[in-house]
């Protein structure tokens, strides 16, 4: 079956909006996993100096959902959105999330995109955790005992070790990867720590326990509130459902917003920090023109079970929503599409084919809209210097502001900008610096460059008759080295990653700039 269709966000946000809640932070990610293993530590902790029944109930459910937690933050990794950089946030999800609990994201990932890919269609391979339903109170209570009794994680876990035990053929993983070894070093340092404590019981007691118990049961109940009976048709927003959580239930059943299932859907990209914003948006909009009826959202991204639409929710206009026809929402998916198809798997890698199918549209389609490849690499490189002509607009209409402080708002605002793009610009910025750098470049992208520079041209000139700025060297010649800084900068950046921030770069360059233009 044909992929199903995706949102197009930017017919439901802003452009600040939708930048705000894409961009990835330093350290939250980081943090979201320190604070797992805070809660771990903190819960055998509790049991160890209190040891009753009271006490290790609360330890293993509190375990289990921390390990469910690991298993989100593996899916955020899955997405890049753990990290910024792709090797941290690789690296970060391999070795603290997946090892733990022994699962690997190496094989996680290409699974995981094609359960995006083909939500609740016979190809999704997620398909078989919501097809049974609705199923008996006799049917649930059998599940939950398996659950509980760790009969479903020695299924899941053992049994393929007894199939090769007794002989019995299995066919060969997709994705060649080592998880069980990974798993051993991890824990097999844990249970060296604990032992070496004098804690050796703890390992099987306050790890294993919630491993084979509370683990699969909050897995269940998390496969059940996301995908179970929802009524999957063209609208993307019934493709999953949300569920709203109270503290509680965040802590032991729907850790790192989880519930927000139906906007993770609809934004994949959106890191899930920031997920609960998006909810509030699309409830507080309810903009009709990102679904197909005027209840969608609140029907499919309010709660379960749904909440009535409100009578105000009917057919109003979004402010700052443009609207836009039918051809335009279509250009505008397959550019999201193929912008995220770049970041993650690099411009040669991706095919016209690979971004229909991320687009959920005919191959036919993006040759229509666009072309050819380099055309879909001219409207993104468009876009990004439709941002860069903004901010130089913006410098131009400031009369008040020196020039010196002009220049160094610009390579500010341009540090942050790329800083959140790092992932695309990486594979795909020697194609944008082809595009860019001929003057005679034709299209929307050559006529934009040629704006930028003019744009940089008109701030030095005015800068000079002002007297912020030397005169010895002309506008036109200043605004040459302006932009040779600008692009050496982030060619180095990308080129030599983690070797010194982009920020650090461009702040040398700055400073070595007006330095030059002081009159």
């Amino acid at each position: 079956m044909p992929a199903v269709r995706r949102a197009a966000p930017k017919e439901i946000f802003t452009e600040r909006e939708w930048s705000d809640l894409t961009r990835l932070s330093q350290w939250r990610g980081p943090a979201l996993v320190v604070y797992g293993w805070a809660v771990i530590i903190a819960a055998g902790a509790l049991f160890i100096a209190f040891p009753n029944p009271a006490t290790y109930i609360l330890a293993v459910m509190l375990i289990g959902a921390r390990q469910l937690g690991f298993g989100i933050l593996e899916h955020e990794a899955a997405h890049g959105t753990l990290h910024p950089n792709a090797k941290l946030n690789d690296w970060l999800a391999k070795w603290f999330c997946s090892a733990p609990i022994g699962t690997s994201l190496k094989r996680y990932r290409p699974y995981h995109l094609k359960h995006h890919k083909f939500t609740e269609q016979p190809e999704d391979p997620d398909l078989g955790l919501s097809a049974p339903f609705p199923i008996t109170h006799a049917s649930l209570r059998r599940k939950v005992i398996r659950d509980l009794t760790g009969q479903t994680m020695i299924k899941q876990r053992l049994g393929p070790l007894y199939l090769r035990l007794i002989g019995k053929p299995l066919p060969a993983p997709d994705v060649e990867d080592r998880p069980i070894l990974r798993f051993w070093i991890v824990n097999g340092a844990a249970i060296a720590a604990l032992t070496s404590a004098g804690y050796w019981w703890a390992w099987p007691a306050l790890w294993l326990v919630p491993l084979f118990t509370w683990f699969p049961l909050v897995v269940r109940i998390r496969s059940m509130a996301e995908h179970a009976m929802v009524e999957t048709v063209e609208d993307p927003f019934t493709h999953a459902r949300t569920t709203y959580a109270n503290p509680l239930e965040r802590l032991f059943i729907a850790p790192y917003w989880v519930h927000y299932h139906c906007e993770h859907h609809l934004f994949m990209y959106v890191p899930c920090y920031n997920l609960e914003r998006a909810h509030k948006l699309l409830v507080e909009r309810a903009t009709p023109r990102a679904c197909r009826s005027p209840t969608a959202i609140p029907q499919s991204c309010a709660a379960a079970p749904a909440s009535p639409p409100r009578p105000d929710m009917t057919a109003r206009p979004t402010p700052g929503v443009t609207t836009r026809s039918y051809g335009q929402a279509t250009h505008d998916l397959i550019i999201e599409a193929a912008r995220d198809l770049f970041a993650t798997q690099g411009l040669e890698a991706v095919s016209m084919s690979d971004i229909a199918v991320a687009a959920g549209v005919s191959r036919a389609t993006v040759f229509n809209q666009f072309g050819a490849k380099h055309h879909i690499i001219d409207e993104i490189t468009a876009h990004t210097l439709r941002s860069y002509l903004a901010l130089l607009t913006e410098a131009l209409e400031d009369e008040t502001t020196s020039t010196p402080d002009l220049v160094t708002g610009l390579f500010e605002r341009m540090t942050d900008r790329l800083q959140k793009g790092r992932r695309l610009y990486k594979d795909i910025f020697p194609e944008i610096q082809k595009l860019t750098r001929d003057p005679s470049t034709g299209g929307q992208t050559g006529d934009l460059r040629r704006q930028c520079q003019d744009c940089v041209r008109q701030l030095f000139e005015r800068g000079q008759a002002r007297g912020d700025i030397a005169s010895a060297i002309s506008a036109a010649n200043l605004a040459t080295a302006f932009d040779s800084l600008l692009y050496g900068g982030v060619t180095q950046w990308l080129a030599r990653p983690g070797h010194q921030s982009l920020e650090a770069i461009l702040n040398d360059l700055r400073d070595l700039f007006l330095r030059g233009i002081r009159p």
